[in-house]
């Protein structure tokens, strides 16, 4: 278990192209955060109405579940 804190670049289409670790767990969690956040989509963010690339935070945590 543990929390991963990343920084994503998000494009003017919407995909996360850049992403940067800032604060990590180990490095399974922080592999699997990365590419589950690399394959989300995000609407564009428009401002004057063109689409502009955003930067913004991803908390993702982890941890395990009993059965």
């Amino acid at each position: 278990r543990g929390t991963v804190i990343l920084e994503a670049l998000v494009d003017k289409d919407g995909r996360v192209v850049d992403l940067k670790v800032l604060r990590t767990a180990t490095p399974l969690l922080d592999n699997a955060a990365i590419g589950a956040v690399k394959q989300w989509r995000y609407r564009p963010l428009v401002l004057n109405d063109q689409p502009e690339q955003f930067v913004l935070t991803v908390v993702l945590t982890f941890s395990l579940q009993d059965s």
